[in-house]
């Protein structure tokens, strides 16, 4: 009978807290996003507190945050009335977490970020509460009730501010793109970070290495390997390491797109065998990503929407092509269209880390490609209503439609250049650069567009060029796109600015235009192993 009871006991703890957890739901609102962005733009610290059992939860949010790359640590509210207010700076943010939001202890907090402007998340189940109205932001969950019997000891509260923790670090986490590496960097001990170790964390390297040459005598080689104390010596070849090239698919394309049959020619991969094999280019390593987005395109740049792809190939991608083959650190970027405007935009906005670069019919010229198209784009758009709707509609639609096409284009394009906030109107954050009912150009909207057109940056950015080992730019003079007047206009700025270039005007469109590859190629892999 007692054992019954128990189990029983522990089962209903389960089930209420269970229940109340799924009555979270409702917090994912405005508030909740806005509290995102603000500890995603902390300068400082973020700041936890809270008193009693509240103090024991938001020292484990504090330590996941923290984990996750949101520097963070614990203040008490008592020790904070008696000096540790000290610790809190201006460019830190306080998460103050009470279930009443009426706790006392907190008030010198709450003033002290009055005080001193410091902003204020909060995290009750009272939007009446002192500690709300006091907040710059309020997450407010619905009053829960607890597993205790006696509906007094913190259980399902406590829970339920620990999930919206885990909740806040998760999204965060994922919104400032922090990754496997960076959280290998700052969590090295325990059964993680073995998980997380890589073979060159632990091999020898180096100098350290009982290495030889095949032409070493015997007699060398084994002093080596005595030296060494690892029993055994390794032989070097004369073999050498190569460079990468990393090619950037246009829009709606993807890298495992170009290993696909195709009739009466060749895809990526039989190209490039086709061209060594020729001795038309030197041996290197090309490689594919898979870069297809929610919307189908990449502009290959940094978006809340899209992805932080511009920092992933700088650094994730280029990192694992480094572990995964021998590579000489050198890297180059081709790319067509989006993929060639990805190519000349990383180059601009990244020195240092690409050594070569080809553009073929890369976008550029943004008011002679896009202003043209934007009265087609909302025409097209209106009849669902707004961008999201239009895009929930494309998604579910058995066909794509050419006009399709094109206006999925320019969402992606928005998302990638002026990227919105989030809210119920607007849950994918695509904001146009045009009124809806007049087709005019909202000013700063469009301004923001154009701070990523490569003609643009190149002003302020050709600086970054100058160390390339090439610089290729091509374009059809039929493009449908328009990007030939951009590109002209390129190459002549870069003519003027002095930055060594080469640029090529064929006749022909913005379709079909693979066998250009025969020419960016050899050129890319002759400079890379220069």
């Amino acid at each position: 009978m007692i054992k019954k009871k128990i189990i029983k006991r522990a089962k209903k703890t389960l089930s209420t807290e269970i229940k109340e957890i799924q009555n979270l739901s409702k917090i994912f609102n405005d508030n909740f996003y806005r509290a995102v962005i603000l500890l995603s733009k902390v300068k400082g610290r973020v700041i936890i507190t809270g008193i009693g059992k509240s103090a024991h939860i938001g020292n484990k949010i504090a330590a996941t945050l923290t984990s996750t790359g949101t520097p963070s640590y614990f203040i008490h509210p008592t020790e904070a009335s008696h000096g540790d207010l000290g610790g809190i700076k201006k460019t830190d943010c306080v998460l103050a977490i009470s279930n009443s939001g009426e706790t006392s202890e907190l008030n010198n907090i709450i003033n002290y970020t009055k005080r001193f402007d410091i902003p204020l998340i909060s995290i009750s189940s009272n939007t009446k509460s002192l500690l709300n109205k006091n907040s710059t932001i309020g997450i407010v969950y619905k009053k829960p009730i607890e597993a205790c019997p006696l509906n007094l000891a913190p259980t399902s509260s406590t829970t339920i501010s620990l999930v919206i923790g885990d909740c806040l670090a998760m999204a965060l986490l994922e919104f400032k793109g922090f990754n496997s590496s960076q959280f290998k960097n700052i969590h090295p001990g325990g059964n993680l970070g073995k998980d997380l170790k890589k073979i060159s964390d632990i091999m020898h390297v180096g100098k350290s290495l009982p290495l030889a040459k095949e032409t070493d005598k015997m007699t060398k080689t084994l002093i080596t390997m005595t030296k060494k104390s690892f029993g055994c010596v390794g032989v070097i070849s004369k073999g050498q390491k190569l460079p990468a090239i990393i090619y950037l698919a246009p829009f709606t394309s993807s890298g495992l797109a170009r290993t696909g049959w195709k009739a009466f020619s060749e895809n990526l991969l039989q190209r490039h065998e086709r061209l060594v094999e020729s001795g038309e280019m030197l041996p290197c390593i090309l490689v594919m990503p898979d870069t297809f987005t929610s919307l189908g395109g990449n502009q290959f740049v940094d978006s809340p929407v899209l992805g932080n792809w511009s920092s992933w190939l700088s650094t994730d991608l280029k990192e694992s092509i480094m572990e995964r083959y021998s590579c000489s650190g050198k890297f180059g970027l081709v790319g067509k269209s989006s993929g060639g405007y990805g190519a000349l935009y990383n180059a601009l906005t990244k020195p240092g880390h690409w050594d070569a670069i080809a553009s073929h019919s890369g976008d550029v010229g943004f008011e002679t490609m896009f202003m043209p198209t934007f009265a087609e784009t909302i025409t097209h758009i209106s009849r669902y209503g707004t961008p999201a709707k239009y895009v929930d509609a494309v998604m579910k639609a058995k066909k794509m439609s050419s006009d399709d096409f094109h206006t999925l284009m320019i969402c992606a394009m928005a998302a990638s250049y002026d990227p919105g906030e989030y809210d119920d109107s607007n849950p994918l954050g695509i904001q146009l650069p045009v009124d809806m009912d007049y087709c005019e150009i909202n000013e700063e909207r469009w301004s923001n567009w154009l701070n990523f057109d490569t003609l643009r940056l190149i002003d302020s950015n050709s600086s970054n060029l100058e160390s390339l080992k090439l610089l290729f730019i091509d374009c059809g003079n039929l493009d449908q796109y328009g990007i030939q007047y951009g590109s002209r206009k390129l190459a002549a700025r870069l003519s003027e600015l002095g930055i060594k270039h080469t640029w090529e005007e064929f006749d022909g469109t913005h379709s079909g235009i693979d066998h250009r590859l025969d020419i960016s190629l050899p050129l890319l892999s002759k400079s890379l192993m220069s």
